[in-house]
């Protein structure tokens, strides 16, 4: 990964995974003893805790006791954990092991055990919504790694542990995503192993258990949470490994303590180079000589390293290579410093010691060209200038391999289905042919027929198939446009007092008197009209329909919201009071009248 994506993204998960592991091989055996010191015992105790209450009688008497206990326990395992966490950060920070106080321990404790318990709720929550989980997770994981016992402030610790919970969330799912099928398949070999056990005590030892006896009788609730406990043990220590890298590292972001780790192993390395071989060749050199005269015996063992253009000025002294890009993040400097173990032929190193330096292993162009073929690899590719590089056939994938796979395993089952239909037809044809089968006939002209058969029914199989495709093509064309689905509105009852003036739209009423109009029937059209005009004050929010309302009531709501339109007033008052004189009382209706109406209706829609 380029310096600036990792500064971006962090490391890639693998490799993250991979250095937790190397981390955990080089930690001493105190360090993971820190580890197990507080985590065994607590998860024997919730062991114990958990058959005691399923299955004694006694389990309500020792509640309160175990509930207790149990929760010492697990203050006493997170404190542990971040003794082995502080353990594991000197060892990665090239440090010597910090000094474990008594006052420091205790500050631990305090710190772990106000912060630790809330995940029992929490990271539950988080799961069950999914989407915080990996956030959630991180921050109690660094709150292990960075609950050091330095500073007792909770709000710098929380503050420390968020802010590397938040950084390269990317890196830090894939590394949950990853750990997922791990974690099931190290269950899946701690559930075989164990139920082994009793298996592998019956055939080695003779030795009967219950257990063997009755496979049925491992498989409780305790059985499974034993496996847990011991999985929890296992991959616990890998996860605290992982997340204390992604806080080393991002904390190196500010402070830079990882270049120093780095620097810190590069004089380390230089100093065995020295000391096993600078120093024995500085004796050698004095002895011979001694044996060949009277000279400074350090001068011929020191004279190559005086030199501009030797392999020596790569190993004492800072050189170009190294300085251009010391302002960069430790993963540059490790690749420059490490650039002689790695890189530089033997002959040179050796070259740089020898007492008599030969000038043909030493010469300016072969070390040029050494130098020039370590910088043309991959690794040092971004300092070359872009250049178009062929590429190199590569070889197949993994999923190239996998459906390459599934296709021969297709052509063998279809290879195998053959023979066995060719083996079935065989059978039936000495079946129904005895006495060609006995007289040695292999009943070819029957297999013949069957064949025959059978291509006829395939054909007739693919020409219905054809025509089934041609069917549906044909069907595809293109839809009739969608008509809108109008519901049909009976015409309401104008002869029924219950009729109200919201059940039709303003053009709706209309409609019906012109149709009322045409038929001869006036009175009924006289009252479309009037609904009509209702409609349209209540579609104006100058009136609310209601059939408690009588018509006076509905002229006095027209005269306190529409006060500011005389002539709308006018208008509506004299047709209620047409309306009025026509539907209650026995004045004669006429087409004359019924026009009037109409224009009252108009004139009210008008204003």
């Amino acid at each position: 990964m380029k310096p600036t994506q990792q500064l971006q993204h962090g490391k890639g998960a693998f490799e993250l995974i991979e250095e937790a592991f190397h981390l955990l091989r080089l930690a001493p055996a105190s360090t993971m003893a820190s580890y197990y010191v507080g985590s065994i015992p607590f998860v024997l105790a919730l062991l114990f805790f958990w058959s005691d209450m399923s299955r004694s009688a006694f389990a309500g008497q020792r509640l309160a006791s175990g509930a207790l206990g149990l929760t010492l326990l697990f203050f006493w395992m997170k404190t542990w954990q971040a003794v082995f966490a502080q353990n594991l950060l000197a060892a990665l920070s090239g440090d010597p092991a910090p000094r474990w106080t008594l006052s420091r321990w205790l500050r631990v404790a305090l710190v772990q055990a106000i912060l630790q318990p809330s995940g029992l709720f929490l990271l539950p929550l988080a799961l069950m919504i999914l989407l915080p989980f990996g956030w959630a997770y991180a921050f109690y994981q660094n709150l292990t790694a960075l609950g050091d016992g330095e500073s007792p402030e909770l709000r710098r610790v929380c503050a420390r542990a968020w802010r590397q919970a938040k950084l390269w969330p990317l890196q830090n799912h894939f590394v949950l995503l990853i750990f997922k099928p791990f974690a099931f398949f190290v269950i899946l070999n701690l559930i075989t192993g164990v139920l082994a056990v009793p298996f592998l005590l019956t055939k080695l030892f003779g030795v009967e258990t219950a257990f063997s006896q009755s496979l049925p009788a491992m498989l409780n609730t305790t059985f499974f949470a034993a496996i847990l406990g011991l999985a929890y043990l296992c991959l616990d220590p890998i996860l605290k490994a992982i997340y204390l890298l992604r806080c080393f590292y991002g904390e190196s972001l500010t402070t830079g303590r990882d270049l120093k780790a780095e620097l810190k192993r590069v004089q380390l390395t230089l100093g065995v180079i020295f000391v096993f071989i600078l120093v024995p060749a500085g004796f050698s050199t004095w002895a011979i000589s001694l044996h060949d005269g009277p000279f400074s015996p350090l001068t011929p063992a020191l004279s190559p390293m005086r030199g501009e253009g030797d392999a020596m000025s790569v190993v004492g002294t800072p050189s170009p290579l190294l300085g251009e890009r010391a302002g960069v993040r430790g993963e540059n400097v490790r690749t420059h410093s490490n650039l002689l173990s790695r890189h530089v032929p033997s002959n040179l190193l050796l070259a740089a010691v020898s007492p008599e330096a030969p000038i043909t292993t030493l010469a300016p162009p072969d070390l040029d060209r050494s130098i020039d073929q370590v910088l043309r690899r991959r690794e040092f590719s971004w300092r070359l200038p872009r250049q178009k590089i062929e590429e190199q056939p590569t070889k197949k994938g993994a999923i190239a391999i996998f459906l390459e796979s599934v296709r021969d395993t297709l052509k063998e089952w279809a290879k195998a289905v053959g023979d066995w239909i060719e083996n079935i037809m065989r059978r039936v044809g000495k079946y129904l042919h005895p006495r060609q089968a006995t007289a040695g006939s292999s009943g070819t002209g029957w297999i013949s027929a069957i064949y025959l058969l059978l291509w006829l029914v395939a054909v007739a199989l693919v020409c219905a198939l054809v025509f089934l495709i041609y069917r549906i093509f044909k069907g595809w064309e293109k839809p009739p446009a969608a008509l809108a689905a109008q519901a049909i509105v009976p015409a309401p009852d104008l002869a029924d007092e219950n009729v109200g003036a919201d059940e039709l739209p303003e053009e709706g009423w209309l409609k019906l008197a012109r149709e009322l109009l045409e038929k001869g029937e006036l009175r009924l059209a006289l009252r479309a009209f009037y609904l009509a005009g209702l409609a349209h004050l209540a579609a104006s929010n100058l009136i609310t329909i209601a059939k408690f309302k009588s018509n006076r009531d509905y002229e006095q709501e027209l005269q306190r919201r529409a006060h500011a339109f005389p002539e709308l007033l006018s208008a509506f008052a004299l047709t209620v009071s047409d309306f009025d004189r026509v539907w209650y009382g026995l004045h004669e209706v006429n087409p004359e009248l019924v026009a009037s109406f109409a224009g009252n209706v108009q004139r009210i829609k008008a204003q």
